[in-house]
């Protein structure tokens, strides 16, 4: 996906979701497709694997994310971040390969 394509949706997305007063920032991380830092109020993407997955895959990314910022840092991945993902339309247990890439992941699948 392209990185603009992949701002606006995340933005849209954010807002959508009453995020407004969250920011979005890019990472050239590559060991996270995406974090949320509460301390912050940002949800930050990686640039790198942005462009390698398709707009469905980095929606329910960006979903997963948005479940992490509106059910807070204690959620972590519990009931209540899970139920926030359904009701999103994430699916909670998304994840993303390496296999191919020459990098290394804890995600592999």
């Amino acid at each position: 996906m392209k990185l603009i394509e992949a701002n606006i949706m995340a933005r849209g997305l954010m807002n959508k979701y009453g995020l407004h007063n969250w920011g979005l920032r890019w990472m050239a991380e590559t060991a996270f497709i995406g974090q949320t830092n509460y301390a912050e109020k940002v949800i930050y993407l990686s640039s790198p694997w942005t462009v390698l997955n398709p707009a469905r895959r980095m929606k329910q990314i960006v979903l997963h994310e948005i479940a992490h910022a509106l059910t807070g840092p204690t959620a972590k991945h519990g009931r209540l971040w899970i139920n926030k993902c359904k009701e999103l339309g994430a699916g909670h247990q998304e994840f993303i390969t390496t296999k191919g890439t020459g990098w290394n992941s804890p995600y592999d699948i």
